[in-house]
């Protein structure tokens, strides 16, 4: 039983709301008071360790906008499942001006990795829900794609990002045998072929579309089930930073220093255009076009993103150019939905990740265009240890490229626009590496963040659209 909660869990973000729960109109129960009262602090308060490592990760980070003279703020406290158990720290970072410049989550315990996601602009994930929720909360992480705010009692308040829903039995069997891929068609070379058998069960039960209310989803969780980074790959970041601090705290720093104890120097390639990019969301349930009860998707939604992205900045294809949602673009966002096989579950949109390949043949019917394109996933973070550093090569390519790409991150499993790579030049990539992300949960850029090499699971990407 709890092997297949943990796969259930795991897997079950390829699975997307239509927007962020934090700026729906949820049911909200009455706040009960949090006793005692959450006590906020101030980043001189944390542990010095851990304040070394979220300075250390400005340092690092400098070359980022806003961040050059960005210092630590306001900390806030993010819990494990039970709600009382502390499992990171947010940290709030101001620029030199003190305007907002983002955060960086911090792992409280030595569970996971010191550092596992930061965003350089906009608000905290507390600030945002401090927005929607009058009274005291306390926030819960699930993920790189879910945060939470509950009551006192344990009740929803808030939420940012997509819950992922239990898989089916079906689901399950047919995800469990999927090999690891990739595909790749570039000038001179043979196209790859793109038709696959269909997954065995099409016809999905519509009991299916259920979405469980939080407090039943929540009872059937593992606190373990979660995706992490291997044992050793936590060991090796904790022994790092904790050798780092030492030599920052020495009155006469040694001269033998070798390159692997030195502080990261990181190169940080963009996608071209992010000023002219689209910002096209999900069109949720019982919403023409989508007729559908559930959400139209986030695989969908990611490939009209990166269609859109190229029309926008690098080659004519004949559609809308708007840069976000209209008719039109609905309509072909439907399209793709139907031709990737997409289908709801609690509600919200899944796509198998072998059949996220199929956005490549469908631009090129679409728009008349042949395709340069490469792409890898591996599930291995589900059945078996996944080959992270195999996938990402593909991030490093697009990056070095300047286009953007699809992500498939762990956790909730789900699918965002890539639009940034940052790697580290002084441990090799394979060490320390990011993807900046935009989620598609919002209309602008206030959400996007950086994640971690280690949370992908697949990546899909166009170089450019040519005349055949």
């Amino acid at each position: 039983m709890r092997c297949r909660l943990v796969v259930a869990l795991l897997v079950a973000g390829f699975l997307t709301l239509a927007s962020s729960a934090a700026t729906q109109q949820l049911p909200r129960p009455p706040t009960v008071p949090l006793r005692p009262p959450i006590r906020l602090m101030t980043a001189l308060e944390l542990p010095p360790l851990h304040r070394w490592i979220a300075e250390d990760q400005l340092a690092t980070c400098a070359a980022l906008p806003g961040w050059q003279d960005a210092v630590l703020d306001t900390v806030f406290p993010v819990y494990e499942m039970d709600g009382e158990t502390l499992a990171y720290y947010e940290v709030k970072v101001r620029t030199g001006r003190g305007d907002d410049a983002g955060y960086v989550i911090l792992s409280a315990t030595e569970k996971d990795t010191p550092v596992v996601e930061f965003s350089h602009h906009g608000l905290t994930h507390h600030e945002r829900f401090a927005r929607e929720i009058d009274g005291d909360f306390r926030m819960l992480r699930f993920g790189p794609g879910y945060v939470v705010a509950e009551d006192a009692q344990g009740r929803l308040l808030a939420e940012i990002g997509f819950r992922p829903p239990i898989l089916p039995d079906e689901v399950m069997k047919e995800l469990q045998g999927l090999p690891r891929e990739e595909g790749e068609q570039r000038p001179g070379t043979k196209p790859e072929r793109m038709d696959e058998p269909e997954p065995r069960r099409q016809a999905m039960p519509e009991q299916w579309e259920e979405p469980l209310p939080y407090d039943q989803w929540k009872s059937k969780l593992d606190p373990s089930a979660f995706f992490r980074p291997t044992e050793e790959e936590i060991l090796w970041e904790w022994d790092l930073a904790r050798t780092l601090y030492k030599q920052s705290t020495m009155p006469v720093r040694s001269t033998a220093v070798f390159a692997s104890d030195r502080r990261c120097r990181v190169t940080i390639d963009w996608a071209a255009g992010i000023s002219n990019m689209p910002y096209l969301l999900q069109i949720p349930g019982r919403t023409p076009p989508n007729n559908n009860r559930c959400a139209s998707g986030c695989g969908p939604t990611a490939w009209m993103n990166i269609y859109s992205w190229h029309r926008r900045n690098f080659v004519f294809v004949p559609y809308d150019s708007s840069r976000y949602n209209t008719p039109w673009l609905n309509d072909r966002t439907m399209g793709i939905r139907s031709y990737l096989g997409t289908f709801g579950i609690g509600c919200q949109g899944f796509t198998w990740p072998h059949r996220m390949r199929r956005g490549i043949p469908y631009a090129e019917s679409r728009f008349g265009l042949d395709v340069y394109y490469f792409w890898r996933f591996d599930l291995g973070g589900i059945f078996r240890k996944p080959d992270t550093n195999w996938v990402f090569q593909v991030a490093r390519s697009m990056g070095l490229s300047q286009r953007p790409f699809i992500v498939g991150y762990w956790s909730d499993l789900h699918y965002a626009v890539g639009i940034g790579v940052m790697q580290c030049l002084e441990h090799t990539w394979q060490r320390h590496s990011w993807v900046y992300i935009y989620p598609a949960w919002s209309p602008n850029d206030s959400q996007n963040k950086w994640i971690r090499k280690g949370d992908i699971f697949g990546l899909w990407g166009i170089y450019a659209f040519y005349t055949p």
